[in-house]
Parts: C-alpha cells; structure tokens; sequence
C-alpha cells in the first residue's frame, strides 16, 4: 500500500470544526436509510445510566446488558442528528436533544475506555446538533462532555499504556473534543495519538495487543481507534510533518499486517497461547470470537474507515461488505476507488 495521505480539519462558518463536509452530498439511498432509523428513534424514551460497566464481564452479566441497552441510545443520537441535517425537520434534533439531556444529567463517567468505547459515537451525533440547540442545552450538554473529557485526559497525562485502553481512551477524548472544538485539548491529544501509535504499532505491523493476547480479534481491536482518531485529527493540530509521516506509515504498516488475515490469504486461531484470565473465562462461556479461527468479518468497520486514509484498501473492505457503513458515507462521501 502507499503511504497515507496527510488529513486536515475542515473550517467554516458553523464553527471552528465543521463535522462531515460531504453531508450535502449524501446518496439518496443512504439518506433515506438513515431517515428511516431516525424516524423510528423518534419520541423513544432515553435510557441512560449513571454508569456504563461491560470491561471484564461476560455479555450476559447484568451490568453488561443494561449498558449494551443504554447504548443503543447512542446509535439513535447519531441517526437522528444526521435526519436532522439531511431534512431539516425539527422532529429529529428534537428528539437527539432530549436524549442528550437525559445523558447529561444521569451519566458521570468512570474513564474506563472500554467501558466508555462507545461514546464517540454519542460525540459523532452532537457535534452536527450543538450549534443548534438552544444556549442553555449547549451549555450544559458541553460542561457534561467537559467532565468525560476531563477524566480521559487525566488518565492520559499519568501513567501512559500501550495497549487497545490507550488507543480508545485517546479516540474518546479526540471524539469529544472535536465536539466540542477544543482546538487545546485537540493539539495535545495529536501528541498522545502519535506516541500511541508508534508504541503499539511495531515497525513490522504488528501491535502490542497481538502479541499480549495472541489474538487478530485485538490487533483490529486497537487499529479500529487509532485509525478513527487519524480520521478526526488535522494537519491544522501542529505537528512536525516528519511527525505526521511517521504516524500514517505505522498505521499503514499495522493495516497492511492484518490484511492477508482480512482478505483470507492467511488465518489465526484465536487465543492459542491466551493468558489472561478474562479470555480464558470468555473461551469457557462460548463466547463467539474468544476461540477458533479469527473471523474476517470482524475486520469490516476497520478496512472501510482505512480506505478513507488510502483507497487501496477499498477492495478488501468490499469483500468484507459490500458498502461503507452509512454514517461514514453521509459524513465523508463515497470512499474513493483505487
């Protein structure tokens, strides 16, 4: 593959960051797909909780089924702020706003980022409604967001980690304050991306959760993120353009290792030589993934979101699913063809 093009952040008059510039350019089969979950979100009662808990546990536990329902809110945030930039219709942002209040006033975060993986997905959907809410709702949606932003920041400035936590939390925090168009917290969180990347991406391609857990599961695991955070970050967040060239190469180098595993050419089986006691017990439940081969298909979102960094990976991203996730093209346009 060659080398991944540099990235930049797009500015206009909404605001300093604008979110998803191709969003007028939206397919109208896209569009309507989105529409249709939007309008089935509508006047759907929030579910937040105080506290999203799911690291460790089996998906049956108790605590990780009540978060994997309260996330679900997070997908219908995002639905229905993109129905509301692609109609107007005041149903939609209505409907995120209640949903958002209802978050801001019930969650306090706990900074663990895997438990929390999902917020930028919630982020995703308020930075194309928060120039629109009123003052007041802004202004306290923003301080609850500060808060989250606050806590990963501080886990980032003290004792750094190579593994996939570091590479979520850093998407997290990057997710957020790209929100909130905290151009501060995005220049510091370029650094932090840059040394995680080179950390966990060896120069071979291989990343440190591969060789901790013997599983291609967690090699895509932590490239997903990484490659989310490259997605939100600019050429505008000052760094050395060696610096920059040094991290899209060993992204690339990490892509390109996964690839023959993606595309079939080679396979894995998972966990072979596993020792941590939460794999095991996951493998002991019959738990999909934790044993047997590695699934491609748990490489789809990473290789579409790769191809908007190099269109070369189009064509394994193709064999894994036949289109780009919806919410990527309406932001970022139809990924282009080798």
């Amino acid at each position: 593959m060659g080398v991944l093009p540099l990235l930049f952040l797009v500015t206009g008059a909404h605001g300093v960051l604008v979110r998803c510039p191709a969003l007028g350019q939206t397919p109208p089969d896209v569009a309507a797909r989105i529409v249709a979950k939007a309008s089935a979100a509508i006047g759907a009662a929030p579910q937040p909780v105080a506290r999203l808990k799911s690291e460790g546990l089996l998906p049956t536990h108790r605590l990780a089924v009540q978060a994997s329902r309260a996330r679900q809110d997070f997908d219908k945030v995002r639905a229905l702020a993109y129905a509301w930039r692609l109609t107007g219709r005041g149903e939609y942002l209505g409907s995120a706003r209640v949903i958002l209040l209802a978050w801001a006033g019930t969650f306090r975060t706990s900074a663990n980022p895997i438990d929390e993986a999902r917020l930028p997905v919630l982020a995703e959907g308020y930075a194309l409604v928060r120039a629109d809410l009123a003052v007041a709702d802004r202004l306290a949606v923003d301080a609850w967001w500060r808060g989250i932003l606050a806590g990963h920041l501080a886990k980032l400035r003290g004792r750094q980690q190579a593994n996939n936590w570091q590479s979520h939390r850093i998407h997290i925090a990057t997710a957020i304050a790209f929100a909130l168009e905290d151009l501060g917290a995005l220049n510091e969180l370029s650094r932090h991306h840059r040394t995680q990347v080179l950390r966990n991406i060896r120069s071979d391609g291989s990343t440190f959760d591969f060789r901790q857990r013997d599983a291609i599961r967690y090699a895509a695991y932590t490239l997903q993120p990484l490659v989310e955070t490259q997605l939100l970050l600019a050429e505008a967040v000052p760094l050395p353009a060696f610096q920059m060239r040094e991290v899209l190469t060993r992204l690339e180098a990490g892509l390109d290792w996964l690839l023959p595993y993606a595309d079939g050419r080679r396979t894995h089986v998972e966990f072979a030589a596993r020792k941590m006691p939460t794999d095991r017990k996951r493998a002991e439940a019959g738990i999909t993934g934790y044993s047997g081969l590695w699934d491609p298909a748990g490489a789809r979102p990473l290789f579409w979101l790769a191809t908007y960094l190099d269109p070369s990976y189009r064509p394994v991203a193709a064999t894994l699913s036949a289109q780009a996730p919806d919410p990527l093209v309406a932001c970022r346009g139809q990924p282009a063809e080798r």
